[in-house]
């Protein structure tokens, strides 16, 4: 059942990521990449983020957003 949910997520992001490309909203030059990137990003958080840590959750999650969009080459918020 993991798989499975991973599998869709990861159908979902990239369906998102590879509608934008010809939008003109993302420049990535490879969604499928860039999704995974995103997704490991997005996933590697739980690994070291601790309740009471340096920083706020709307912080990191402000963060990562930016970071998450840079791998998509977003081009909506230049």
């Amino acid at each position: 059942m993991h798989v499975r949910l991973r599998d869709e997520l990861e159908h979902m992001v990239l369906a998102e990521v590879t509608d934008a490309c010809p939008a003109g909203d993302f420049g990535t030059d490879d969604p499928h990449e860039a999704t995974r990137a995103v997704l490991v990003l997005c996933r590697v958080v739980s690994d070291w983020y601790r309740p009471g840590g340096g920083l706020e959750p709307e912080v990191i999650a402000a963060r990562y957003q930016r970071f998450a969009l840079a791998l998509v080459g977003d081009r909506v918020g230049e």
